[in-house]
């Protein structure tokens, strides 16, 4: 069985991973945490999104720890995502890890023996693109923090993240925080490995970990090489802080200091290691390559169009691919000579197998653009992220929690499904390939992703409604009204504002606007419900009726009946 120890038994250079479910798992997780480091001299950083930062101050002080009473005026830092995570509006594993080294250096030199921080990560859903990044952020944090003096507590909140996120995040962390107790993580993958996406390996040291489980309590982390950065005063040589090498003795004093931190931050593993892709298919078609690179589709000297074209044809073909023939009638529909359509399809794969890897040399040479018997595959890594795959999982996930009543819950994945939706579907992909009638590859899933934002843009205006905030919830039904005028569901929950809002005047104009543009697009009236929900409110208000709302109640009442 795996040795379990309690949060005494965590050492500089750890980096763990906390779940909770509520707010009490996670100052339970936290808290102890960071007491700790308060008592052992360490600096300690609080990152907090879910919470308040005067309600993480409440919940230390009342389990005894008073934040005024703190051995150094700034030992305890309390700060939020845009503070750290986000100082530029986006997220960069690179600069987040940059400026938490910063402030790393910042509490050698004021004195403190290290960094101690606990972040909660549901930032990563409102800017749900992270998501993207997230595990390589956590898995380059095993190379970098354990050289250094800072130990790491990352809190993800189990109701929130996607099931392929949380084992990301398994993945990434040598040990994890559970009830209040440190386990040696069984299925965590050292970075070459991870980031490799090598299969063999994974198995391999999986089956090497389960022997060994038995009597071992905690992991080595295997990578980098270790390297001489923290030096005694004397100038005596001390092994980096890592998982194998031992406890830092906290009570011999402040000799410790860091040596040199890296000014700009560099990934010491080759970037032909990383498998990961990123594939952003909504709104224009964006690709990323494992080393974080943009695929550049104009380089190749070929029709722009047919190249981004055939990439995506191919990904949503996934594993059963599509002859030459297939692909050249996709991309000359009217090419009525084969030869020429194959001879042109040869080219465009080339090109797309260039924009793919700019330094290859010939095209059979192509790790990503593969031809097997007779049909051509896009070989990208199994585990590559693609973001209709993320907006799906979180809309119904969010979908399952508002259900369940967690409305917190459901607004933070829905927000994050929000930000995913940056477009239709493969938007760029000229219609002329798009809408094919004997092969509908791309018109139906556009048009379904469209019907799901829709959904979500209401559903996240009834959560706001419920929230009391009407100047949001009005500007997401005026989202969805600017995608379907027609959409009566967005026209009662306007309606619905703008009573909770007192605004009688606004929700005799809005149900004038719905029965004008039903008539005038639809040629009928509104519904009985909207109808319905018209006169309720109207008698609730109880005001006097000028002409237009004389005219209004007609309507509501001819809809009644209709």
């Amino acid at each position: 069985m795996i040795h379990t120890n309690s949060v005494d038994s965590i050492r500089v250079g750890d980096h763990l991973c906390g779940f909770y479910q509520n707010r009490q798992q996670l100052w339970g997780l936290a808290i102890p945490f960071l007491q700790r480091g308060l008592e052992n001299g360490e600096k300690c950083l609080y990152v907090a999104e879910e919470s308040s930062l005067q309600g993480m101050q409440n919940a230390l002080q009342q389990q005894g720890t008073s934040v005024q009473a703190c051995p150094a005026q700034g030992q305890l830092l309390l700060l939020t995502a845009e503070d750290t995570c986000l100082q530029s509006g986006v997220f960069s594993p690179e600069a987040l890890i940059g400026t938490l080294l910063r402030i790393l250096q910042e509490a050698v030199t004021e004195g403190y023996r290290g960094l101690r921080m606990a972040m909660e990560m549901s930032w990563a859903l409102r800017w749900a693109s992270s998501l993207a990044w997230l595990a390589e952020y956590e898995s380059k944090l095993n190379c970098y923090f354990s050289q250094h003096p800072v130990t790491t507590l990352c809190l993800y909140n189990q109701r929130r993240f996607p099931e392929e996120v949380l084992l990301d995040v398994l993945r990434t962390h040598p040990l994890v925080a559970l009830d209040q107790a440190i386990h040696a993580n069984l299925y965590y993958l050292p970075p070459r490995i991870f980031l490799q996406q090598d299969k063999k390996e994974q198995f391999h040291l999986y089956l090497t970990n389960i022997g060994r489980g038995a009597s071992l309590s905690r992991w080595s982390l295997e990578e980098p090489e270790p390297s001489t950065i923290l030096r005694r005063g004397s100038g005596q040589a001390l092994r980096p802080f890592g998982f194998a090498q031992g406890r830092l003795c906290l009570g011999q004093g402040l000799g410790h200091r860091l040596q040199e931190l890296p000014s700009g931050v560099r990934w010491p593993i080759s970037s032909a290691a990383a498998g990961r892709w990123r594939i952003y298919c909504l709104g224009e078609l964006r690709v990323y390559r494992p080393d974080g690179t943009l695929v550049n589709w104009d380089m190749t000297k070929g029709a722009t169009r047919k190249v981004k074209t055939l990439f995506a044809y191919l990904l949503e073909r996934e594993k059963a691919g599509a002859t030459a023939e297939r692909l050249a009638d996709l991309l000359w529909p009217n090419q009525k000579d084969t030869r020429k359509g194959l001879a042109r399809l040869y080219h465009t794969v080339h090109c797309l197998r260039l924009a793919l890897e700019p330094q290859l040399s010939t095209g059979r040479a192509s790790r990503y653009v593969l031809y097997e018997g007779d049909r051509y595959f896009l070989a990208l890594s199994d585990d590559s992220w693609i973001d209709v795959v993320a907006f799906d999982r979180l809309c119904h996930r969010g979908e399952d929690l508002a259900r369940l009543g967690e409305y917190d819950d459901a607004l933070a994945c829905y927000l994050g499904a929000e930000d995913l939706y940056r477009g239709d579907f493969l938007a760029d992909i000229p219609l002329v390939y798009a809408e094919r009638v004997d092969d509908d590859w791309c018109w139906s899933r556009r048009y379904w992703l469209r019907e799901m934002y829709l959904k979500l843009l209401l559903y996240l205006a009834e959560l706001y409604l419920k929230r009391d905030a009407v100047s949001e919830s009005l500007s997401y039904w005026q989202r969805a009204l600017a995608m379907d005028p027609c959409c009566e569901e967005a026209h009662r929950g306007m309606m619905r504002a703008f009573y909770q809002a007192g605004r009688r005047d606004a929700l005799v104009r809005q149900y004038s606007l719905c029965t004008d543009l039903l008539h005038r697009e639809e040629n009928r009236a509104p519904d009985v419900r909207t109808a319905q929900l018209y006169r309720e409110l109207m008698m609730t208000l109880r005001q006097p009726f000028d002409g237009a709302q004389d005219k209004a109640q007609d309507t509501a009442r001819t809809g009644n009946q209709s």
